[in-house]
């Protein structure tokens, strides 16, 4: 049986600014832990680490670009630093079943996540990158990292406007139905979709996928 799982630890850049930070962080986690843990995407609530870091498991590997989008998106208008590491886990059973993860949850996976993250933390490229991949496939972390480079790039640029209709667009499930949502028309919507890279992005997450779920 495949032991790997995937770590996912996130920091919130420039938390030190931010107003009441601990509560705000506290409502978003806890909305992302319940959706998420409803949906099968992750194996234990999002547990804070410390002021503004938290981590958790993930369930399946392909599952991971939602994950990380929709961290994105409910952070809004914050950003946020991420790594996920594959690997085996220890200490599962004692972060799994709906509870928090524990501090005997650790192992490769986490290890390398926070390997993730400090790389992207320690900006050695000429550009800023939020998203880094490590695992035992250094070509696929490397591709992935290229990719995701790509993908924040876009992401950066997205206005608050176009963060609301891709919002509604994702709650509705159909352009119509968000631009009667949001009171706009049908080509705004469009129009802001296009303008905000959404379909670019949605590419790139696709092929996150695919990677993702390659042996």
């Amino acid at each position: 049986m495949d032991t790997r799982k995937a770590a996912l630890i996130a920091d919130v850049r420039g938390s030190r600014k931010i107003e009441d930070f601990v509560s705000l962080r506290d409502r978003k986690l806890a909305w992302a832990s319940s959706k998420h843990l409803s949906l099968g995407l992750i194996q234990a609530p999002y547990a804070v680490t410390v002021w503004d870091e938290f981590q958790t498991l993930t369930g399946r590997s392909r599952n991971i670009p939602r994950i990380i989008f929709d961290l994105r998106r409910l952070f809004q208008p914050l950003s946020l630093w991420i790594g996920v590491g594959i690997g085996e886990v220890t200490g599962l059973p004692a972060a799994a079943g709906g509870r928090p993860l524990s501090d005997v949850a650790g192992g490769e996976a986490f290890l390398s996540a926070r390997d993730a993250i400090n790389l992207v933390k320690e900006r050695r490229t000429k550009y800023l990158r939020l998203t880094a991949f490590k695992s035992a496939d250094l070509a696929r972390d490397e591709l992935l990292g290229h990719l995701y480079g790509l993908h924040d790039t876009l992401l950066m640029q997205i206005t608050p406007t176009q963060w609301r209709t891709i919002d509604a667009v994702l709650e509705t499930g159909q352009q119509d139905d968000a631009a009667e949502k949001l009171g706009l028309s049908a080509s705004t919507v469009s129009r802001n979709l296009r303008r905000a890279h959404y379909w670019q992005m949605l590419e790139a997450q696709d092929m996150a996928v695919k990677l993702l779920s390659r042996t």
